[in-house]
């Protein structure tokens, strides 16, 4: 019964990730859809670890959490650095 239920959220998540990127080829402003990909990187980064040691059972050491913190500013830098938007 485990394994079907692993089965099934690894199912599910590659199918929400599979739909987010294709709704996301879609985007008509491209300068915008890298900075979306840039933030869910970072946030797929994170919750990976989060996932990892809840559902898991692995502890993250330092270096994963010090590595998730620095996804988390580049995901702050890119959402909410001032610019001057320029659309071709």
């Amino acid at each position: 019964m485990a394994q079907r239920r692993q089965t099934l959220l690894v199912w599910y998540a590659w199918n929400v990730i599979t739909r987010f990127i294709w709704c996301g080829s879609y985007m008509a402003d491209s300068w915008f859809r890298g900075r979306v990909y840039a933030t869910y990187s970072g946030i797929f980064i994170t919750l990976s670890l989060l996932w990892a040691w809840k559902v898991d059972g692995f502890k993250p050491d330092r270096y994963d959490i010090i590595g998730a913190v620095v996804a988390i500013v580049g995901v702050s830098i890119i959402l909410y650095a001032p610019r001057q938007i320029s659309q071709p």
